[in-house]
């Protein structure tokens, strides 16, 4: 077996540059591991449920938080190392020697990458495992793209690759689809078939299984009630302009690009109608998450795939002619990444991940005695919630672990030394609820709530607050209002429901 040292060199690079980028972000956007409740409790080999299959590694090799904090940031580096792995492959060649435009390209590249959604989604202060099924997609993509025959242990890999990133999250059913329409233009619809086909009659037959099933989020069954209305969804709910942009980011100015030379190097005329049908379905991929769920930049956060496919396609001709204009171009889109403030844009809420993004998103205006904050469907009360919370609704909004938070900020009124909090509760007589609440880590109240509606607390502000508010609830035991007997087919574990804050 011959080594290719070259490779070799070149992949410790791209794993080096990769992991001084990470660096570099994390000082950006702060890395917060999170809690992993809800992946921790799935487990295979009690029953077969969706995103289940971390949970079952943990409970495998006893992964806790940290555990699991450490998998999603060494599969980002991992993710990130192939991009530019292949990207250092593409615009260098075999050439020996590195002209310095060329290096620069590849580090700008690399930086758009690194600072793209997947990471503020691995980084923020969230659970999310997207930079997990992303690693297993990039992989998967290594071996379809070489160009010997699809051998059926070849396929079986890949199958096996791709269907795990499906059942460590869901979402990665539009990765596949991206990579399924970029292997009918590449290897024809036979062969694309043979390697995608197995993934999707595999998953189908899950679906089936587990359709009335959950661990964290909604039921597929509930996801595709949604996707019957699904159009009707994404304008209502998804569609959010600033949201998207700062998903794609730069990037999607990259695709633009790199879609323009892909359309341009076509030889015929029918090419170039496939080559604009290519381009069409993978951003149609990018944005049908938006038909089913809500958290916008994350999902539109795809756009990362088939960028870099047409990196691996196209990107030769980026450092063809190399140019000073062209660095600097290449340059701007990196302050332009840089400038995208992380967040995520969730139903009616935004979620801030560093300074510079709660500058942008979470202000609010002054609050005043007497004022009333409401926590229902896009209030005024719901860029305050953090986490723990579920979705808010039209009356307000429940939480769903035994700890959950708000900040809230504008509070600078000093007439304001109270707050009464109006809530319901998944409690009763028979099933008492012990509630703590906190103001800025300090205890402000303790109480047993025993009734579902109607609930009220009035706490005192310490005298010793300054700045925001950050409102810290602990709950003793949330439950299902199918165990309370007021639902018949609600199993969502719920604990406190927030309707509205007064200050007084």
């Amino acid at each position: 077996m011959t080594i290719n040292y070259r490779n070799i060199n070149t992949l410790f690079f791209s794993a080096l540059l990769a992991g001084t980028l990470l660096y570099l972000f994390s000082l950006w956007v702060p890395f917060l591991p999170g809690s992993y409740d809800g992946w921790q409790k799935g487990n295979l080999f009690n029953e077969i449920r969706p995103r289940a299959l971390l949970g079952t590694l943990a409970y495998i090799f006893d992964l806790e938080g940290h555990g699991f904090a450490m998998t999603k940031l060494i599969s980002l580096w991992g993710w990130l190392t192939l991009i530019i792995w292949q990207i250092f492959r593409v615009l260098v060649g075999p050439a020996k020697k590195i002209e310095s435009q060329t290096m620069l390209t590849i580090v700008c590249l690399s930086f758009i990458f690194a600072f793209s959604t997947v990471s503020q989604m691995t980084f923020g202060p969230l659970v999310f495992m997207d930079s997990v099924p992303y690693f297993l997609v990039i992989v998967a993509y290594l071996f379809f793209a070489k160009n010997e025959e699809p051998l059926i242990t070849h396929a079986l890999f890949c199958t096996l690759l791709l269907f795990s990133a499906i059942a460590i999250h869901e979402k990665t059913i539009f990765d596949v689809a991206i990579l399924l329409v970029w292997l009918l233009y590449k290897k024809g619809t036979i062969k694309a078939l043979f390697l995608i086909a197995p993934t999707y009659i595999l998953s189908l037959i899950i679906l089936i299984i587990i359709k009335d099933r959950k661990l964290t989020g909604e039921s597929p069954e509930t996801y595709l009630n949604i996707l019957k209305k699904g159009f009707d969804f994404f304008v209502e709910y998804s569609f959010d302009l600033t949201a998207i942009a700062i998903g794609g980011g730069a990037l999607w100015i990259l695709y633009g690009i790199l879609s323009y030379y892909f359309i341009r190097s076509s030889q015929t005329s029918s090419d170039r109608k496939i080559r604009i049908g290519v381009i069409v379905a993978m951003l149609l991929c990018c944005f049908a998450p938006l038909l089913v769920a809500w958290d916008t930049n994350r999902l539109v956060g795809l756009i990362w795939l088939p960028t870099f496919l047409l990196i691996v396609e196209t990107g030769s001709v980026l450092v063809a002619k190399p140019n000073k204009l062209q660095s600097i171009g290449f340059v701007l889109l990196c302050f332009l990444q840089l400038a995208m403030p992380p967040m995520l844009r969730d139903p009616g809420l935004i979620f801030p991940y560093n300074s510079y993004a709660e500058y942008v998103f979470s202000k609010q205006p002054p609050i005043h005695q007497g004022d009333l904050l409401l926590f229902k469907d896009q209030s005024n009360g719901s860029l305050s919630l953090r986490n723990g919370w579920n979705g808010p609704e039209s009356w307000g909004v429940w939480s769903r672990e035994k700890e959950f938070t708000i900040i809230i900020d504008g509070v600078r009124d000093p007439l304001i030394t109270s707050l009464t909090i109006n809530f319901q509760a998944m409690a009763s007589k028979k099933l008492p609820q012990f509630l703590a609440i906190y103001i800025n880590n300090q205890l402000v109240n303790e109480t047993t709530v025993t009734e579902f509606n109607d609930n009220t607390i009035k706490v005192l502000i310490p005298n010793t607050t300054v700045g925001a508010l950050n409102l810290r609830f602990n709950l003793s035991n949330p439950t299902t209002p199918v165990a309370m007997g007021i639902s018949s087919e609600d199993n969502r574990i719920l604990g406190l429901g927030l309707i509205s804050i007064r200050f007084e």
